[in-house]
């Protein structure tokens, strides 16, 4: 017999394989499906995969903790996939006092304690799966007002939209609000509407967080650090905002601790290793190589590098980006210059150069070849290649 106000399917985060034992059974005679992943691979890839509206999460999962892997999870490019809802399976030991805060801060997720029972889950889970549906509904109006803003909008009468459907919208109201505050670049006026609301009325994260943002839009950078810093010091790990405060460290020119906030960004992406090479890049683009390629070599060793490179810049080489894959190269260049394993970007170097028909290229793709064979004596391909190439400078 299936209950309406159940969901189809639900999939459960948890390291431990006993722990749908006393689950599957029962709910199944209510026709609903349960999906188990018991490691970080196999949740993002059954999460990607199919379409969940309830999600539990393991606190202390051992790869990424609970929290963490749900603001992931919650950042999905496909927007239904973002509105599921999400029930936190917490141990005897409960939650910090900084993870409950920021549980506050980040809204809308249930908590549950272990060890999962089938009567009591059942009643989280539907309410789970009515506050699913409901935010549907929810951003069925917030995607109309999206859509407005978008293209050229009148800001006094969406505005006025926004406020016409601030009970309907509950939570949405305040981000559509923001949204729109920032796409019309009024931020002065959203300080000042954020400061007008009365305590109590306003998470006091929520009012850091949007403040620090807003101050940040004004080049207000130490009032930006007071108040992120102020918001991080209570509930820390909020994925959204140490991503903008990396920005605001690289815009105070402050690298050290840009990157410690980077360091932190890695932290939510044990399962993609290859995010490091973007905040190496964000880095450089502020300025600071030197602390970018030290950052890289504490964090990645050079076979890694040479392998991320190499197949990035071939890519972009035989897609005729040519002046990009140069760049890439020189990247892994600037990260291990005199590592052995470079001899490999050497090559592919200089087979770039070549490429590119300048007519200085091949003095310098021989240079590369060089190195290369400096690097990797027995590097036949880079040999035949150096001689090829000699040969043709004596010829011209």
């Amino acid at each position: 017999m299936a209950i309406d106000n159940l969901p189809p399917k639900f999939l459960i985060i948890d390291s431990d394989r006993t722990v749908l034992g006393p689950l599957i059974e029962p709910f199944a005679k209510l026709k609903v499906e349960i999906f188990a992943a018991h490691d970080l691979q196999t949740a993002m890839y059954r999460f990607n995969k199919q379409f969940f509206k309830v999600v539990l999460v393991e606190q202390q999962f051992p790869e990424l903790d609970g929290v963490s892997i749900i603001q992931r999870l919650r950042q999905h490019s496909i927007r239904e996939k973002a509105l599921a809802s999400y029930i936190l399976t917490t141990n005897n030991s409960g939650l910090s006092k900084e993870n409950l805060s920021l549980l506050d801060e980040l809204g809308q997720i249930q908590t549950v304690s272990k060890p999962l029972a089938w009567g009591p889950l059942t009643s989280i889970v539907q309410k789970a799966w009515r506050n699913a549906v409901k935010r549907e509904l929810i951003d069925k109006m917030r995607t109309d007002i999206m859509n407005e803003m978008n293209g050229e909008f009148d800001f006094t009468r969406l505005n006025q939209k926004l406020e016409d459907l601030k009970t309907a919208l509950e939570d949405e109201y305040l981000v559509l609000k923001m949204e729109l505050y920032e796409r019309s670049e009024h931020y002065r006026e959203a300080l000042q509407f954020i400061q007008g609301i009365e305590p109590g009325k306003m998470d006091s994260l929520k009012r850091l967080n949007l403040m620090g943002k807003f101050y940040l839009k004004l080049g207000r950078l130490e009032d930006a650090q007071k108040a992120f810093e102020e918001a991080d010091n209570l509930a820390p790990k909020n994925l959204e905002r140490v991503t903008q405060m990396v920005d605001l460290y690289l815009k105070m020119q402050i690298p050290e601790q840009a990157i410690e906030k980077q360091k932190e960004i890695i932290d939510f992406n044990p399962d993609r290793p290859e995010i490091k090479f973007d905040l190496f890049k964000q880095l450089e683009n502020h300025g600071f190589g030197e602390q970018a390629a030290a950052f890289c070599r504490d964090t990645t060793g050079p076979q890694e590098v040479v392998t991320y490179f190499n197949n990035k810049g071939v890519v972009l080489a035989q897609t005729d980006h040519v002046p990009e894959a140069i760049s890439e190269y020189g990247r892994a260049l600037n990260y291990y210059p005199k590592h052995k394993s470079v001899h490999a970007i050497h090559f592919n170097m200089a087979l770039a150069i070549l490429k590119t028909k300048n007519p200085k290229g091949v003095a310098q793709a021989i240079k590369h070849l060089e190195t290369a064979l400096e690097l990797h004596p027995d590097y036949e391909k880079a040999r035949q290649m150096l001689d090829k190439l000699r040969k043709t400078q004596r010829s011209a």
